[in-house]
């Protein structure tokens, strides 16, 4: 019976390896066969280039949002829920096919869920601040040749009569070799 068990579970792994299902490790861009799909971990932020993907951008926009709520300005507001506007992201990078609307509302989905503020439509005439998030990359070349790009993304709290109230910034520096490492 034991020995019947153990066939059986053999029998399963092959299966397994002959029909090419895949989790976890390998290449998500090929090397496993034509027509096959992996899945892969969305937290893995695996390039093969020096740029960031839509993901990227959208963790991006949930770190800098969760580092104003942990600011002293936001903790000062207490239980007082300020009306907020999240404007239209300003996209200085090289990247043309970013989504801007996906990152305005990952930042309203992030302060929403915070209980500290309430969102207001863009078309709002009455609010206490307005938030302006603003995307900029810049691209160079070290001495050996490998291309170092880096992605900045700035929040603006401005005041309804236009006054910056604060601001809160993070960078992400990428590097595409200039020669196989391999």
């Amino acid at each position: 019976m034991m020995l019947r068990k153990v066939f059986v579970v053999c029998g399963l792994l092959a299966s397994f390896a002959l029909c090419g299902c895949v989790t976890g490790s390998g290449s998500p861009s090929g090397g496993h066969g034509r027509g096959k799909v992996q899945l892969i971990d969305h937290k893995t932020r695996v390039h093969n280039q020096a740029t960031l993907d839509h993901t990227d951008f959208i963790q991006f926009a949930d770190q800098i949002t969760n580092k104003m709520l942990e600011s002293r300005l936001v903790r000062s507001w207490g239980d007082s829920r300020p009306r907020i506007i999240v404007g239209k992201v300003l996209n200085n990078t090289d990247e043309e096919r970013l989504r801007h609307q996906d990152i305005t509302d990952k930042i309203n989905e992030v302060l929403l869920n915070s209980g500290v503020v309430r969102i207001m439509d863009q078309s709002a005439l009455n609010f206490d601040y307005i938030v302006r998030t603003e995307l900029n990359s810049s691209r160079e070349k070290d001495s050996s040749g490998e291309e170092i790009v880096t992605y900045n993304m700035v929040l603006k709290l401005f005041s309804a009569s236009g006054e910056l109230q604060g601001q809160w910034s993070d960078y992400i520096k990428m590097v595409k070799a200039g020669r196989s490492l391999f």
